[in-house]
């Protein structure tokens, strides 16, 4: 839920693929947001990857996951 709305979220690890135009590997987190009273129905997408380097701490992608998390947390519809 964002901001009392239902919101779908994605989570993966994408590999390098080469042959794909995937130089190298990263984690990536989405949203999928409906706007609220679109006709027809309307949606914002948030997308956040992190490259991930041979050898690292997988915790520190876990981490920056997190942090994603934290600020699509304060998400808010505001109307001008």
């Amino acid at each position: 839920m964002l901001d009392d709305t239902a919101a779908l979220r994605s989570e993966r690890e994408v590999p390098a693929d080469a042959t794909q135009g995937v130089d190298v590997a990263h984690r990536r987190v989405e949203y999928f947001v409906p706007v609220p009273d679109s006709a027809p129905d309307q949606y914002l997408a948030f997308s956040f990857s992190a490259l991930i380097a041979p050898g690292s701490d997988p915790a520190f992608y876990d981490i920056l996951v997190e942090l994603f998390d934290a600020v699509m947390g304060t998400f808010r519809w505001s109307y001008a």
